[in-house]
């Protein structure tokens, strides 16, 4: 006869078999996890890892902008650095070329209510008054207990002088336009027949020009080049108006 295992023995050996599978299962299942931790965990390392690339390329494009910057920087000062040798070099011939030339001083003074932005200058028919090209015009100053009087000194050669000196104020605008006095003639300036007058060799000729663009001038007087300030050698009277040429 077949021998039969008793069923307390089954139940048992099932039993255990069953805790066993369950060991199985849970071993599984935390190896499974581990598993997804430790992804997770190199995923998060390779984040930082781009994050670390991306910071690195940005800081290197940073050092390069920077280097450009800088080159352009500094061919920029180099540019300033060579016109500014230029001009010295221009004005050493001009100053060569003028030496033994007579000069006179004219000191102009006028009368503007500017905007925001805006400055006064003179020009007229002499190099040291632009000859009548605004972007070489003497620019005039003021300050806060001169505004809105504008004044300003220009050394003017005899031979260019003449008989008179011709001139208007321009306003410069912060970008660069420039307006003319066009409600009068031109401004002018004669030359005296005296030896210490108006355009005359080491003398300093003071005009106040009144109001801009309105032929009024207030007065003219001069001083010798060397006289201490204040001291009137002569004085004359105010040009009659003429009307702008048509």
């Amino acid at each position: 006869p077949r021998a039969t295992t008793p069923p307390a023995q089954v139940i048992a050996r099932r039993e255990e078999l069953a805790a066993v599978r369950l060991q199985e299962e849970e071993a599984a299942r935390a190896a499974a996890e581990k598993q997804v931790q430790l992804e997770q965990e190199r995923f998060k390392q390779q984040q930082l890892q781009q994050q670390r690339e991306e910071q690195a390329e940005k800081a290197r494009k940073i050092e390069e902008e920077l280097a450009v910057r800088q080159a352009q920087i500094d061919l920029a000062n180099l540019k300033a650095a060579e016109l500014a040798k230029a001009e010295v070099k221009s004005q050493m011939a001009r100053n060569a070329q003028s030496a033994g030339e007579l000069t006179t001083r004219v000191s102009f003074r006028v009368k503007c209510n500017t905007d925001p932005g805006e400055c006064l200058g003179v020009c007229g028919s002499a190099d040291a008054v632009g000859m009548w090209d605004a972007k070489k015009a003497v620019m005039l100053k003021t300050g806060r207990g001169e505004y809105p009087h504008w004044s300003g000194d220009a050394s003017i050669k005899l031979s260019q002088a003449g008989e008179c000196l011709r001139y208007k104020y321009i306003i410069k605008g912060a970008n660069g336009a420039v307006r003319w006095e066009d409600a009068i003639a031109d401004r002018v300036i004669q030359k005296d027949k005296g030896a210490a007058g108006a355009l005359s060799p080491d003398i300093v000729t003071f005009v106040d020009d009144g109001e801009y663009n309105r032929l009024q001038r207030v007065c003219t007087y001069f001083r010798e080049a060397n006289a201490p300030a204040g001291t009137t050698a002569a004085a004359a009277p105010a040009p009659q108006p003429t009307a702008p040429p048509a």
